[in-house]
């Protein structure tokens, strides 16, 4: 549907999203992503040990950004990378202290 230029979802060859909606071409977007999505989990899962955690960092835009107006700089993505990794080492940390304090539960 995407590469079809005779298609309701053609997006004239752009990766972004209409602002006004986009209708059809937001439907087959967000179908490709539910898609690709899905076989990267897939793929991901066969490589993760038992119990092992896939953390996930993913830059997106806010929908009212236009494609003019994005401008993706690595200083403040990486800024997130930190933060989020951050509390996530801290929310594991407290799972791990919980769960030596309580042995009847487990992780």
């Amino acid at each position: 549907m995407l590469l079809d230029k005779n298609s309701p979802a053609w997006n004239g060859g752009h990766v972004w999203i209409p602002t006004d909606g986009g209708g059809a071409v937001s439907e087959a977007y967000s179908k490709q992503f539910h898609e690709d999505a899905r076989k990267f989990l897939r793929c991901r899962a066969e490589e993760l040990r038992s119990n092992g955690v896939l953390f996930i960092l993913s830059l997106c835009r806010a929908y009212e950004t236009t494609p003019a107006d994005y401008a993706p700089r690595f200083d403040s993505w990486s800024g997130y990378f930190e933060q989020t990794w951050n509390e996530l080492v801290e929310e594991v940390s407290l799972i791990i202290i919980s769960a030596a304090q309580s042995p009847s539960q487990s992780v």
